[in-house]
């Protein structure tokens, strides 16, 4: 996005993409132009902070996700101990008590 000088005049255009091209549309010129170049610049500081907060957002869900793993391995440990401590075998993945 962005002004274009041409001659003596400044244009305001914005930068699309349409398939696999990037096209220049013109917006306009003058007061009109500043108005909408500035929101445009709102829209673009809006889609950037929300891109940060879902960043921040998907680093804290993945520390709460290992933290999680973490203690769900811890969990098993425990379970496993006290079941082998309780005279427990594991067999084809099942746990059963020894013979005898």
């Amino acid at each position: 996005m962005g002004w274009v000088h041409r001659g003596n005049n400044i244009y305001y255009y914005r930068k699309e993409r349409i398939g696999s091209s990037v096209h220049s549309i013109y917006v306009g010129r003058g007061e009109t132009a500043t108005l909408i170049s500035q929101l445009d610049d709102l829209q673009r500081e809006e889609v950037q902070e929300k891109c940060r907060y879902l960043r921040n957002e998907r680093a804290n869900l993945d520390n709460q996700e290992a933290t999680i793993k973490t203690v769900g391995r811890l969990i098993d440990g425990v379970i496993q101990a006290s079941l082998v401590s309780a005279g427990l075998h594991t067999h084809k993945r099942q746990w059963r008590k020894k013979r005898g």
